[in-house]
Formats: C-alpha cells, sequence, structure tokens
C-alpha cells in the first residue's frame, strides 16, 4: 500500500470512529498501527434495564491496512461479561458498519 493511501485510509478510520462516538462509546479513541492493522481502542459505558450505569467493557476494532474496511475485527479485551451480558457484538458492529456506510467515499 502507498504511504497516500494509507494517509487516506486513518482519515477514513477516523472519520468513522467519530462518526460511532456516542450513544455509549463514550471515552476517548486510541489509534496504534502495526503491519497488518489500523487498531482503534475505546469502551462501551453499558446501561442497565434502570437507566443506570452498569460496567464498561473495553474493545479494539482491528481495520486491516491491504483490505477493505468492512474486513474489520472486534476484539473485546480483558473480561467479557460485559460484552456477554449485553450482546454488546452485535450492536457494536452494526454500528461500525453503520459508520463505514454513513462515511460516503472510504476506501
Amino acid at each position: 500500500m502507498q504511504i497516500e493511501d494509507l494517509k487516506d485510509k486513518i482519515t477514513a478510520i477516523e472519520s468513522i470512529c467519530e462518526y460511532i462516538h456516542g450513544s455509549g462509546i463514550n471515552y476517548d479513541w486510541k489509534f496504534t498501527i502495526n503491519k497488518k492493522y489500523i487498531c482503534c481502542k475505546n469502551a462501551f459505558h453499558c446501561m442497565d434495564e434502570n437507566g443506570y450505569y452498569d460496567g464498561i467493557q473495553d474493545f479494539t476494532i482491528k481495520f486491516p491496512i491491504t483490505e477493505k474496511l468492512y474486513d474489520f475485527k472486534l476484539i473485546f479485551n480483558g473480561k467479557q461479561y460485559y460484552a456477554n451480558k449485553f450482546h454488546l457484538r452485535d450492536y457494536l458492529e452494526q454500528t461500525i458498519m453503520y459508520g463505514i456506510d454513513s462515511c460516503n467515499g472510504v476506501k
């Protein structure tokens, strides 16, 4: 991948992360890059059925450098109690895909 293409992809990923921020994804994004992935770390602030905050689930989105953005991987960091309790995988994956769709023109 050319350096300009990588810069464009990073910019697109930053836009996606900013777009999906809020509604539980309430913390600052932390970005890292390795040979295969652009990694975006954040946490989801879970709420119980009464509207009270119940816990925090850390997660990482790994966007492949050489593949399409839709080929991302969602990883839950640490214990997965809240991820399982609140069925976060489906919700976060749909939210990420919506973010990709909403940020038109990203590759």
